[in-house]
């Protein structure tokens, strides 16, 4: 008698018979280390490698820097003095990797918390007091940061908007040392809570801020002369966690991976998220290429700098991005790491590594000009899936597409999309939910003028 669950495995069986070539290309994506750990921060010299963590609701893990001194085959927790605490930011000397900077919370999920400083890789630690309100009450370092023309300028920023304090002060505020973290003096502009700040590497004492008017209203400012003074320049749209820029242009600067100016902020050219579904989770800027990297929970995705045109990284849909990530993860994410072609992932569970990036799924390049068809997330999936598609700009600009469901026999099932379609991405989901539709393989198929192409999944019931 051949049960359900017999079933269930023969048609997994069958599955990846089929898809042992698609099987191959995703186990490209290689597991590291830390797994059902939250890296927020990723950062490598060598062999070595290093990763701040948080867990949620996971007890028997400790929150904490982790580092690996053979490419991630073993790990050691390096700051167990400083007790369980997420890591908030995290910077490593990059002459002296045995000076560490640390921003660690009190609880394991925080994502601000104290500043500390390590000159032994991590056997001691010192707190690094920005004010003498911090020395006696402060959790709320967000983001610390060693400068890139000189290794003594640290910059940090005060993030402790929605904590009750017992007295009053000043809070979200950016701060500077020019002394590797002895001494500090404030340098925030005048108005406004400061909410996110960056610092040029092109251009020595060129710094971006964001401070918050209201709770829907950020003032952009620059400042030319390191902190000293500072100019309000523009009002974006969009209120933002993060700022970023660019390592090549000095006045190229990302709001998020959403807004983008190049003239220091007079202008913002709005720059869409790859799929409506999609949620931002990071940004990464290679500054070895001329590439971006936008981590959402869908999936990496990279574009050239000039052109912004979103394209999946192959297998990273497959990666644990979602769901997890809570709203203060926002900013505090730093988990994309790339080295020559190979790129490090921190993820919801641990980190993973690929050695070569340079190819995207379906083994499509970096040109909007192609149609796309993406294999469909989850899959193996019950009771739903999404299937992502382009449609890239053509002389006639609105074309008929479908984007149909068929059974192993070749029957249509369903229809997901049937009309006349703007370029650009797009996403639909497809439910098996009211549906008699049984356990077993399916096809999708994507039609738009003479363009055809289909792909297969797997319902599991």
């Amino acid at each position: 008698m051949i049960t359900k669950t017999h079933r269930r495995k023969f048609l997994l069986y069958v599955f990846f018979l089929i898809n042992i070539s698609s099987a191959v290309l995703y186990s490209q994506w290689e597991f590291i280390g830390l797994d059902s750990m939250n890296v927020r921060q990723i950062q490598i010299f060598g062999d070595t490698i290093w990763a701040g963590t948080a867990v949620y609701n996971n007890w028997p893990k400790i929150s904490g820097l982790y580092r690996s001194t053979n490419k991630g085959k073993d790990w050691m927790q390096i700051d167990t003095a400083l007790g369980d605490g997420g890591i908030g930011s995290l910077n490593i000397h990059p002459k002296n990797h045995n000076i560490i900077y640390l921003v660690k919370g009190i609880r394991s999920y925080s994502s601000v918390g104290r500043l500390f400083k390590s000159i032994d890789g991590g056997v001691n630690w010192d707190t690094i007091h920005l004010t003498n309100y911090d020395m006696n009450f402060g959790f709320g370092i967000k983001y610390a940061r060693i400068s890139s023309f000189d290794y003594n300028k640290i910059y940090a920023l005060d993030y402790s908007g929605g904590v009750s304090h017992p007295i009053p002060i000043d809070i979200n505020q950016i701060y500077k040392s020019s002394d590797a973290g002895n001494n500090w003096q404030k340098i925030s502009p005048t108005f406004g809570s400061s909410v996110a700040f960056d610092f040029s590497i092109v251009k020595d004492s060129l710094l971006f801020a964001l401070t918050e008017i209201s709770f829907s209203q950020q003032d952009f400012y620059k400042s030319t002369d390191d902190g000293y003074s500072w100019y309000s320049v523009s009002h974006p749209s969009f209120v933002s966690q993060e700022i970023f820029a660019d390592d090549k242009l000095d006045c190229r600067v990302y709001l998020a991976s959403y807004f983008i100016t190049d003239d220091c902020g007079s202008t913002w050219t709005s720059v869409n998220s790859p799929f409506s579904d999609s949620r931002y989770l990071s940004l990464y800027i290679d500054t070895a290429g001329s590439k971006l990297y936008l981590m959402e929970t869908t999936g990496i995705y990279v574009s050239d700098k000039q052109t912004i045109n979103w394209q999946k990284l192959s297998g990273t849909e497959n990666l644990p991005l979602w769901p997890g990530y809570q709203q203060y993860d926002i900013g505090a994410l730093k988990n994309v790491f790339l080295i020559g072609k190979a790129m490090y992932v921190g993820t919801l569970s641990g980190i993973y590594k690929k050695d070569d990036i340079t190819d995207i799924e379906n083994e499509q390049t970096f040109d909007s000009k192609d149609y796309y068809l993406s294999q469909n997330y989850p899959n193996p999936f019950n009771p739903s899936t999404m299937i992502e598609y382009r449609i890239p700009f053509v002389e006639t600009l609105l074309q008929q597409v479908t984007l149909k469901i068929y059974d192993i026999l070749g029957r249509e099932v369903a229809t997901l999309v049937n009309k006349h379609h703007q370029p650009g991405n797009h996403s639909v989901v497809f439910k098996t939910e009211g549906t008699d539709l049984s356990s077993g393989i399916y096809f999708y198929k994507l039609t738009a003028g003479s363009y055809q192409l289909t792909k297969k999944m797997l319902l599991l019931k």
